[in-house]
């Protein structure tokens, strides 16, 4: 038996508001929310983890890290947060691209590193990190497009606004919301 599980896809550069505007829609939906970020620092602190040297290499340089390797992490951490769901394949509903000018962006990660410390949020990594995003996360966007599954939202808006448009835009494509609506 094939169980559809809703996923909605959130890309952005670096201080896009990926985090903020994820856990608002998880608080109001009652969904899930899975980070790369957040599961590339959680192995990083994994004592048995083959593969926090590399991750941490990659994130002092403003990089990701190999391909299969993140998505295997995200696949292994999807898995088991819908182990109890049956669910054999993952299908993209619709994909959030938050866009927003570099200055922005760069403003914003220098103000989270204020208050947060995180390895992959120093100044001279920030523009490492937004060419990161523009090499690999554009293209994905640009093959999402082609499918007609890209919702292009302006991320440089105060928080609430950034959340209006999405919210209004997710009613659209995700059945799951437009019945909690």
């Amino acid at each position: 038996m094939f169980t559809k599980i809703e996923v909605i896809f959130v890309l952005g550069g670096p201080g896009a508001g990926k985090g903020t505007q994820c856990k608002l829609i998880a608080e109001r939906y009652r969904i899930c929310h899975i980070s790369v970020g957040d599961i590339l620092r959680a192995e990083i602190e994994n004592p048995d983890s083959k593969w926090a040297p590399l991750i941490r290499a990659n994130m002092a340089e403003g990089r990701v890290g190999p391909a299969r390797m993140t998505v295997g992490l995200l696949k292994t951490t999807m898995i088991q947060k819908t182990k109890d769901q049956d669910i054999s394949i993952f299908l993209i509903d619709v994909v959030l691209s938050l866009d927003c000018p570099f200055e922005i962006l760069q403003s914003r990660v220098l103000s989270r590193a204020k208050v947060a410390s995180r390895i992959d949020d120093g100044v001279d990594i920030i523009q490492k990190r937004y060419n990161q995003f523009i090499l690999t996360c554009k293209p994905v966007i640009a093959a999402y497009q082609v499918r007609g599954l890209v919702v292009e939202i302006d991320a440089a808006r105060d928080v609430s606004l950034v959340n209006v448009d999405i919210e209004n835009n997710l009613r659209k494509y995700v059945p799951m919301v437009r019945k909690t609506i």
